[in-house]
């Protein structure tokens, strides 16, 4: 980071909040717990943000921090339930639940493991490559791609009995 730019919390909550609840939701976090995430997720980044420094890609670095808060979250519950998307329909933004398709999307991808839900989310929603992927994960390359296909393969399967249109 520059230092004729000084980093503010406001700033960085600002700039990145938005995607920080955006893949957090998508990775299965619901309401009162997301909002308690994306504080903690934010505190995190603020009580480290000396390490910026060292980091190629802020987005990146935000979105492991976002990843790792999650994956803790779920591991300490040691449960991956879900809340229905009907429960939620209404803290949706209004772009995600203007088509019933999306819903059916973000119900199919709910029935994926988080490993197999995370490389989607970055994937599809984060538009990162394969090779971004595997840094940010911290796996191989061939992991992701494989994590990917068989993503894929259960989304496909679980949209067309959902009564979807393909992937």
């Amino acid at each position: 980071m520059t230092t004729s730019n000084p980093l503010t919390f406001e700033s960085i909550y600002y700039q990145h909040e938005r995607k920080v609840r955006g893949t957090l939701f998508r990775l299965g976090l619901r309401p009162p717990q997301l909002d308690d995430l994306v504080q903690d997720v934010f505190l995190k980044i603020w009580k480290n943000k000396n390490s910026l420094d060292q980091v190629q890609k802020i987005s990146s670095w935000i979105y492991q921090v976002t990843r790792n808060t999650a994956f803790d979250y779920f591991r300490s519950k040691q449960s991956m339930k879900m809340a229905s998307l009907d429960e939620v329909k209404d803290t949706l933004p209004s772009h995600e639940k203007s088509l019933s398709d999306q819903e059916i999307v973000q119900q199919s991808l709910e029935t994926l493991s988080f490993d197999m839900r995370e490389v989607v989310v970055l994937f599809y929603f984060e538009d990162q490559g394969t090779e971004d992927i595997a840094s940010i994960l911290q796996v191989p390359e061939g992991t992701v791609k494989s994590r990917l296909a068989r993503a894929r393969e259960k989304l496909e399967f679980e949209i067309k009995k959902r009564g979807g249109e393909h992937v």
